[in-house]
């Protein structure tokens, strides 16, 4: 329960750690937030700071970016603001639709990668020039 005592909120990461918003076993950050009880989107809401004008889920990713974490990741279904339809693996199944996510022509765009640039450098994550 997020609002119990913990060390995983993004405040409490040690500094040689990697952060996460999900793995491939997870569903996405958007299908979470659509799915998550009232109790856990305030919560989220509050402690993120999440907003519309934002989005969420850019909240969200927002929210692991900024921890001391020396690495972060965030999947691309993630940045894309993708749902369920997009969820890599459901774990200890034989599902047709495991590991058939692929990412589509265009998905890539200069808007994308400016967005995920601009957060990263924010964040002191870019690679530091020799």
């Amino acid at each position: 329960d997020s609002r119990e005592e913990s060390d995983y909120l993004p405040h409490l990461y040690p500094v040689d750690s990697v952060c996460y918003t999900g793995t491939h076993d997870n569903v996405t950050l958007k299908q979470w937030f659509d799915e998550a009880s009232k109790e856990d989107k305030a919560y989220a809401k509050a402690y993120l700071g999440l907003n519309r004008q934002e989005g969420y889920v850019w909240g969200m990713i927002r929210g692991g970016m900024s921890s001391v974490s020396k690495l972060f990741v965030a999947q691309m279904q993630d940045y894309l603001e993708l749902g369920g339809e997009a969820r890599m693996n459901f774990p200890g199944t034989l599902s047709g639709a495991n590991w058939t996510w692929r990412a589509q022509p265009g998905f890539a765009s200069d808007k994308l990668a400016k967005r995920i640039r601009k957060m990263t450098g924010l964040y002191g994550r870019l690679k530091k020039e020799d």
